[in-house]
């Protein structure tokens, strides 16, 4: 093969809609992976490093995409999320301490490093995972398991194989200690979908529940939800 074709092949991968939406969560985890060989002190900085990579990655790829991103802000789905964030924290609250692993990010040193570290967690978890995760799971896998060419379809078509499936991806992809909590979450936020066909619902929803979390977490400092 010549060098003149390398870069049409390579604006052809990046114009796929399966590696578009597929790509950023993937690197995502491969990232994550990376953390867990880290110390205390350097997980949450290195959660800030790729909370950088991979933000910057998925605006790439989607940045001639927006209209992807459908749907409107709706009261209902903040309501939604508050909800999904009770259900986690009692659901998760049924789990053993000793079975979840914490990182205390207040072992960072000095003061400055550990504000930004923590301000990173929150602005990942808040802005970046939201509007990624529900892209993948109610936006392309939902649909994709329907039909390879996903993006003819209209969202939140209600098909039992691929509702059903999204919901055990969505589990799985969390921590084991996390899967009631995780599947209850996958069918509310799904069903939400389904009802309203918002995407940007599920997004507001997932973000409620994140941020939530995150401030239940600063309160308790029950790290080993981050």
């Amino acid at each position: 093969m010549n060098n003149s074709s390398h870069p049409h092949t390579q604006g052809l991968i990046f114009q796929n809609p399966v590696f578009r939406y597929l790509a950023p969560f993937v690197l995502f985890m491969i990232l994550t992976e990376g953390q867990r060989f880290c110390s205390a002190e350097t997980i949450f900085l290195l959660y800030a490093v790729k909370i950088i990579i991979t933000g910057v990655f998925f605006i790439f790829l989607f940045r001639n995409h927006r209209e992807e991103i459908q749907g409107t802000f709706d009261w209902r789905a903040i309501g939604l999320g508050f909800l999904v964030l009770c259900l986690w924290i009692y659901a998760t609250a049924l789990i053993p301490t000793e079975k979840k692993i914490s990182f205390n990010p207040l072992m960072i040193e000095p003061l400055g490093l550990r504000v930004v570290a923590i301000s990173f967690r929150i602005l990942g978890a808040t802005l970046l995972v939201p509007v990624m995760e529900e892209l993948l799971w109610r936006s392309f896998l939902m649909r994709y398991l329907i039909k390879k060419d996903f993006l003819s379809l209209p969202l939140g078509g209600y098909h039992i194989f691929s509702f059903w499936v999204t919901v055990i991806a969505f589990t799985l992809v969390h921590q084991t200690w996390e899967w009631p909590a995780a599947f209850l979450t996958g069918i509310a936020y799904g069903f939400y979908l389904v009802k309203t066909k918002n995407l940007m619902g599920c997004i507001w929803a997932h973000a409620t529940t994140n941020l939530g979390l995150a401030i239940y977490v600063l309160w308790t400092q029950r790290w080993y939800y981050w």
